[in-house]
């Protein structure tokens, strides 16, 4: 029995760059056939992205009306889900490892890539993205506010019940930086405000674990209602980010 295609949307804006990802993903005998669409600018991606599913994406970081981290924050705001591999050049390779800790799940190097490894990437980011979705969906229904952070304090992914505590949606709370402190272990009390209810106190606890190829921190927030008690406080003045980064005012 024939499999049936992967839907791959290859955006990127040099022809010849297209030409070559084309080429090693055009069927020769082996490995999962694969249908490509292309897109030359973000806003075209995005289009497309409206119209129709893909099982994957390859983003140039590098677009002429989106470059950078932008390009894959606005793809991930709106398709949380897709499965996406950056294109960069070897100049930009800290960008690319800086994409993997907001959601992307692979960086291409251009220059550096032949048949077998792109096809085994594309691939594994779509096995790796449905596991990651298996573990965002229990997270939702966490009573708990549940957010992802990754190494340097931006937010991954934030349950209902943390953008309820964070006062944010989840689309404006992607590589954001938490305003919180995160403890190596145990739990820190906080204090937010909250429009026409007072003050809240909040327990926060973090674990480490690997998402979507990233060593990240799973922090959850927990409310002690009035009169209760928190497992483990430490009490901190300052509300600092992790990794010592100061929050943005």
């Amino acid at each position: 029995m024939d499999e049936k295609p992967l839907k791959l949307l290859l955006v990127e804006d040099d022809p010849n760059d297209v030409l070559i990802i084309k080429y090693f993903l055009a069927e020769r005998g082996s490995g999962r056939p694969m249908k490509i669409s292309t897109a030359a600018s973000l806003e075209s991606a995005c289009g497309l992205l409206e119209e129709q599913s893909f099982d994957a994406a390859i983003l140039d970081l590098g677009l002429p009306d989106s470059r950078g981290i932008g390009s894959l924050l606005r793809i991930r705001t709106r398709w949380p889900e897709l499965p996406v591999l950056v294109l960069t050049a070897l100049r930009d390779e800290s960008v690319a490892l800086e994409a993997l800790g907001l959601g992307a799940q692979d960086y291409l190097i251009k220059g550096m890539i032949n048949d077998y490894f792109l096809r085994r990437a594309i691939v594994h980011a779509i096995e790796r993205a449905r596991q990651a979705a298996q573990f965002e969906n229990v997270l939702a229904q966490d009573p708990d506010g549940k957010v992802i952070v990754n190494p340097k304090g931006h937010i991954c992914y934030a349950n209902a019940a943390a953008q309820a505590f964070l006062g944010r949606r989840g689309k404006d709370l992607l590589g954001q930086l938490l305003p919180y402190a995160l403890p190596a272990e145990g739990a820190v009390e906080v204090r937010t405000i909250e429009s026409g209810a007072g003050e809240k106190r909040i327990e926060i606890s973090a674990a480490l674990i690997k998402w979507r190829r990233t060593m990240v921190r799973l922090a959850t927030l927990r409310e002690i209602k009035p009169g209760g008690h928190s497992r483990k406080i430490v009490r901190r003045r300052a509300a600092l980010v992790p990794d010592g980064e100061q929050a943005e005012s």
